[in-house]
This record gives C-alpha cells, sequence and structure tokens, in this order.
C-alpha cells in the first residue's frame, strides 16, 4: 500500500473514531467493550501514519534507505489492524443495543465487507515476492498456488450466509439472535479472521522470532481479553459477543505479529540502494 493511501485511510479511520465518540458519547448507546476497540483503533492508525509519512518525506526529498520497504509494509499492516479493530468495536456496540432498522442493518453488512477487505490485503501481503523468502507460494496438488486465490474461495463459501442474513432479516421479526445484523456481522468478521490468520501462520511459520515484539503484543492482547472479560461480568453483554470478539482479537494480534516480522528481499534492497547511488552519482560524471 503507498504512502499516501495510508495516510489518506488513517485520515479517514481517525475521522469515524471521532464521529462514533461524538455520536456515542453524551449517550447510553456506547458500550465499554466498544469503546475499547476504538482505542486500540486510534493507537494503532497514529503510528501507521506517522511511518507514512516518513517514507513520504524521504520519497519527495529523494531520499532512498533500505528500511523504507519495512517502514511502508508495517504502516500497510498497522493500519488493515486498526481498521479490523474499529470494525469490531462498532459491531460490538450495535450488537449490545440493537435497535431494528435499515441504517445498522447496512452499517453492519457494510463494516463486514470492510473487515473482510482487511483480511484481504493481509493475505495479499503474504503473496508479496518483494519480501525475504518471496512470496512461498501454497503447493496445491503439485502445483504452486498463490494464498490470495484460496482466500477468493473461501469468500466464495460465506456468500450464502450473507444472503442468509438478509432473508432472516426481512422475512423474520425479530430476528434470531445469531442471525441479527450485528451478531452476524461478528460471526463472520471471526471466521474470515481465522482463515486469514491460518495462511499468515503458514507463510510466517518458519521466520525468525523477535521476542520484544512477542512479548510487547502479547502483553496487549492479554490486557484487551482481561479487560473484556472484565466488562463482560460487570455488564453481562453476552458471552456469545465476549467468544466472537475473543476469538477475533486473538487472530488479530497473531497476524499482526507474524507479518511484522516481513524483511525485504536482500536483493532487492542491494539493488535499490545501487540505484540510489548512481542517481545521486549521475550529475557528477561527465557527459558524452
Amino acid at each position: 500500500m503507498k504512502a499516501q493511501s495510508v495516510l489518506r485511510l488513517g485520515s479517514l479511520l481517525g475521522f469515524i473514531v471521532l464521529a462514533a465518540v461524538v455520536w456515542y458519547g453524551h449517550s447510553d448507546r456506547i458500550t465499554v467493550e466498544g469503546a475499547l476497540f476504538l482505542v486500540l483503533a486510534s493507537c494503532l492508525g497514529l503510528p501507521s501514519m506517522l511511518l507514512a509519512a516518513s517514507v513520504r518525506v524521504k520519497r519527495e526529498r529523494d531520499i532512498t534507505a533500505p528500511s523504507d520497504w519495512v517502514r511502508r509494509a508495517r504502516a500497510s499492516i498497522l493500519l488493515v489492524t486498526a481498521w479490523q479493530s474499529i470494525a469490531v468495536g462498532l459491531l460490538n456496540i450495535w450488537a449490545v443495543n440493537y435497535s431494528r432498522n435499515l441504517v445498522i442493518f447496512g452499517l453492519s453488512y457494510l463494516l463486514t465487507i470492510a473487515f473482510v477487505i482487511c483480511c484481504f490485503f493481509a493475505v495479499r501481503f503474504t503473496d508479496n515476492p518483494e519480501q525475504e523468502g518471496g512470496s512461498c507460494p501454497l503447493n496445491y496438488f503439485g502445483r504452486p498456488r498463490a494464498r490470495i486465490l484460496f482466500f477468493y474461495g473461501f469468500c466464495y463459501m460465506i456468500l450464502p450466509v450473507f444472503v442468509v442474513g438478509v432473508r432472516v432479516f426481512f422475512l423474520s421479526k425479530p430476528s434470531p439472535l445469531p442471525f441479527q445484523p450485528p451478531q452476524l456481522a461478528l460471526f463472520l468478521t471471526c471466521i474470515t479472521s481465522l482463515v486469514s490468520t491460518g495462511m499468515v501462520i503458514q507463510r510466517y511459520r518458519r521466520a525468525s522470532s523477535n521476542k520484544v515484539l512477542a512479548k510487547g503484543i502479547s502483553l496487549l492482547t492479554l490486557c484487551i481479553l482481561v479487560s473484556m472479560g472484565a466488562i463482560e461480568v460487570i455488564f453481562s453483554y453476552g458471552a456469545y459477543l465476549y467468544v466472537l470478539s475473543s476469538i477475533t482479537v486473538v487472530c488479530m494480534a497473531t497476524s499482526l505479529y507474524l507479518q511484522l516480522l516481513a524483511k525485504e528481499s536482500p536483493r532487492l534492497s542491494v539493488a535499490q540502494h545501487r540505484s540510489g547511488e548512481m542517481a545521486d552519482i549521475a550529475p557528477l560524471m561527465p557527459k558524452a
């Protein structure tokens, strides 16, 4: 993802978080658990935009460095996780304070699509040939296949669930709990995160570990899970929401950690560095 795209999507994410706080801040419809995810989205979106801004400034000044690829990749990874967090947070708010109307129905499905797109970017990143070790495609019946093809197949498989949810919403009044739009959306985000994280694990299972990063993400994930458990005990939002949200959080944290381990291919890094050096000395070379 380009630095400019990261900055635009990060700004949009910040606007959505601010709008949600203003809209629900003075009412009892916001849930503590949902607000927790909104805070997490903000904490992930800010460093993402800072990394993208640093890459963009260097590019405008014609400064190339081997670390630019890593900075751009990490900015994209953090932004994708931030968007996943805000989707889970808003769905939790609407699931606890569910009201049967077309607005919540449409927004729930829209956030589900946004979450699936985020998982698409995560899976596509695993197929990036510019990283260390290359794309490492899956071996399917003796032939290499990109993981994104399997993700397309998964999206096709869950499409009937979308259709069933639409039919239940319009034909059943009231809708059964698992088929209420926010509840169904959380279920779809949960299974989508499971599938995408499985593909990420398969790609980076042999990558060199980073103990400091692993401890930091594990501690943050544990704090979120404990906070969600305490909130569930105090407010009794429902075990169904807690289980779906907890599984999604663990998958998001696992995918985030593994993708942050990605490094630029040494060959590509050397080639870019040499091209940068040639660009620097080109004005000093005598003309023919």
